[in-house]
């Protein structure tokens, strides 16, 4: 039996807005040197650059218009541009899935920004910026049904079914891996206290305590003694450092995977994450190609593992705590 044709679907009229805010994102940094940095009478002139927002405008409107996509029989269909029309092609057999990423603005409009995933690399094939919540749901549950053919008629394939759960890490487990996670605090801190430790003397002296300095110069301070708070200064700057980092890595994994959740439903492992920005996800079981299985020595010792599955075409997706 012969599957109706999809009509040719847009986006939402709101992604006209999106656009031109990621446009406006990109311009507002160099707008802002030309009206503090500018000094010459002919200041003013440089303001038109502002101007720059009606082709802004006009591009977003075009893209827009020129953008559609076609859940067709075998294949998603996404086309873009008018001049140089691209049409992209992909089978729905290589489709992994259509991540889902809300932030805030998002859900204020009740749009969604459609990622479609492969396994060929880290970026997805094509992104859908942005259409309804709706349509979203729709796509996606078009796109899990003709993946894979049924394995009896008129079985279809239930993509969306309640699934179980795998993993729900609660806030204080969420918490305990920004900490595990926070490594880049420990090149940072020893960056700063080397430069700190090892600068030249007529640096370290222009910060050195008014106490300090007037013990030195009265000689009730030996250099030695001097040498040696300020290590004990250094040591306690780094420590202090590490912990604010750690502090701020926790802080920001929380927001990030805010009451994530791995599920199993059918043949996939399904994510989902986020507290500003919600991202949902999933993961055919039969395309891992490995499961790595890392602990560290202080995961050993909170008996704590991570877990990341890889994906053909040198893909991770997962990466739990």
């Amino acid at each position: 039996m012969a599957t109706v044709p999809e009509p040719v679907r847009r986006l939402h009229p709101v992604s006209i807005l999106f656009r031109l805010a990621q446009q406006i994102r990109a311009f507002a940094f160099p707008a802002l040197l030309v009206i503090f940095g500018a000094r010459s009478a002919y200041a003013n002139f440089e303001i038109f650059a502002f101007w720059l927002i009606i082709p802004f405008a006009a591009v977003s409107l075009l893209r827009y218009a020129s953008f559609s996509y076609r859940a067709a029989e075998h294949e998603l269909e996404v086309a873009s541009g008018f001049v140089f029309r691209n049409v992209r092609h992909i089978p729905y057999t290589r489709i992994h899935d259509l991540t889902a990423v809300q932030n805030l603005f998002h859900r204020l409009f009740g749009v969604v920004e459609a990622r479609v995933e492969t396994g060929a690399g880290n970026k997805p094939e094509a992104t859908l910026s942005v259409i309804s919540l709706a349509d979203y749901e729709a796509l996606r549950r078009l796109v899990f049904a003709r993946r894979e053919a049924p394995a009896t008629p008129g079985d279809p394939v239930e993509s969306d079914a309640p699934g179980r759960t795998l993993l729900h890490l609660t806030p204080r487990d969420t918490a305990l891996w920004g900490l595990l996670r926070g490594q880049v605090g420990v090149v940072i801190a020893a960056l700063v206290g080397g430069l700190w430790q090892f600068g030249n003397g007529g640096t370290f002296d222009r910060f050195l305590p008014d106490v300090m300095r007037n013990a030195l110069e009265a000689r009730t301070l030996s250099w030695n003694e001097l040498t040696w708070n300020r290590g004990l200064v250094a040591v306690a700057s780094i420590l202090g450092l590490l912990i604010v980092l750690r502090l701020l890595s926790m802080a920001w994994t929380m927001v990030r995977f805010h009451d994530f959740r791995v599920t199993l439903v059918g043949d996939d492992v399904k994510t989902e994450f986020g507290l500003l920005t919600r991202v949902r996800a999933s993961l055919p079981v039969h395309r891992v190609q490995a499961v790595v299985v890392r602990e560290s020595p202080i995961q050993r010792l909170l008996r704590r593992v991570s877990v990341r599955a890889q994906t053909a075409g040198g893909g991770s997706r997962g990466n739990f705590d």
